[in-house]
């Protein structure tokens, strides 16, 4: 019972503290970092589609293939270079993540439809 009423004094701290955060910025500050990534008569929804469509998939190979393409069980692991990646590719997936944090806290401050006005209704 002790470490229950513990874990829980612990996720009401959280809570507060995320609370607080969320509370110091204002819903100016949050429209405005939504409205500065949509295009004109543009909603999030919307933005959100254009920019999932620019982004590159990741093709998944079985795990039979990659292990077929190692050698099977003789071969010997070994590091793969990473790729760098396109800045093209880094600003589309920071654009999204930055459009469904301000969507998210403005829906989370009684704004139902935020995803469905558009820009210049934002403004």
């Amino acid at each position: 019972m002790k470490k229950a009423a513990e874990a829980h004094e612990r996720r009401e701290a959280e809570a507060r503290r995320l609370r607080m955060e969320n509370d110091s910025l204002l819903t100016t500050d949050i429209l405005k970092s939504l409205i500065l990534k949509l295009d004109k008569g543009e909603t999030p929804l919307e933005a959100l589609a254009r920019l999932g469509k620019g982004q590159a998939k990741q093709k998944k190979i079985p795990k039979w293939k990659l292990k077929k393409q190692k050698g099977g069980a003789e071969g010997m692991d070994v590091d793969q270079p990473e790729k760098a990646e396109d800045p093209e590719q880094k600003r589309i997936r920071e654009a999204i993540a930055a459009i469904t944090d301000a969507a998210d806290k403005l829906l989370s401050r009684d704004r139902a439809e935020i995803y469905d006005e558009e820009r210049e209704v934002l403004l």
